[in-house]
């Protein structure tokens, strides 16, 4: 099983569960390589797993050192094909050619200590999304053609204080949903982001019971893959 706090294996009877990571790596997602093994970005590289999750291995391309926060799959399939970092000495975005085997890093006119939190494939299939955050706290939205060959960005209004994450682009209009957690006001926001404008509505405010913060904080165990290494064409898959 794949967790926000690590890699852990049961044994047969399934009554013990061993760390297959060490406990200070945190996972920032999973996705699969064209072998269909999982691989997991970390703030230690890219690992994969060939055996289920037994043993890990870095990813080609991708430095221990880069916090990779972000990533989208190959329009249409479950393989990772655009990664980025954050946080990191030099963040920057990477692509593979070979379906998630090994990656190379790509130029882009974004400044290399903005940090990437999102990035997606517009339902259109023809742009790639990603959502930035400077040091000082401030977001910004990028937009490039499907072939990264340029970038353009734009400063989102919102106020410092705030944690925004990038859900999904809206099917029937040109633009974007976020949700908006605000640590000072104890009230977060669902917000739609007109791409067009750069104007945004607030769909929703939830407070209290509600909000987007997880009450368990840094222990929050959320599922990603499960998978039984000794019976791998039988059991794989995600919660």
């Amino acid at each position: 099983a794949v967790t926000s706090m690590g890699v852990v294996v049961k044994d047969a009877g399934g009554y013990h569960w061993r760390s297959m990571l060490p406990p200070n790596l945190v996972i920032h997602w999973y996705s699969y390589n064209n072998n269909g093994d999982p691989i997991l970005g970390t703030t230690k590289g890219m690992l994969a797993s060939s055996d289920g999750g037994c043993k890990w291995e870095k990813v080609g391309g991708i430095d221990e050192s880069l916090n990779v926060t972000a990533f989208v799959n190959r329009p249409g399939t479950n393989v990772a094909y655009l990664v980025a970092t954050g946080n990191s000495t030099s963040n920057a975005i990477y692509k593979s050619d070979d379906d998630g085997l090994t990656w190379s890093m790509l130029e882009s006119t974004f400044s290399d200590k903005r940090s990437y939190i999102s990035l997606l494939f517009y339902h259109t299939e023809s742009e790639v999304i990603g959502l930035l955050k400077d040091n000082d706290g401030n977001y910004f939205v990028g937009v490039a053609p499907s072939d990264l060959a340029h970038w353009t960005e734009t400063k989102l209004a919102i106020e410092g204080g705030s944690d925004i994450r990038l859900l999904s682009g809206l099917s029937q209009e040109y633009s974007l949903l976020l949700a908006v957690w605000r640590e000072r006001e104890g009230t977060d926001t669902l917000v739609k982001l007109d791409l067009n404008t750069m104007d945004m509505e607030v769909l929703s405010s939830l407070e209290g019971e509600k909000r987007f913060v997880d009450a368990v904080g840094e222990h929050n165990l959320s599922l990603i893959h499960i998978s039984e290494p000794t019976r791998l064409g039988m059991i794989s898959y995600a919660v």
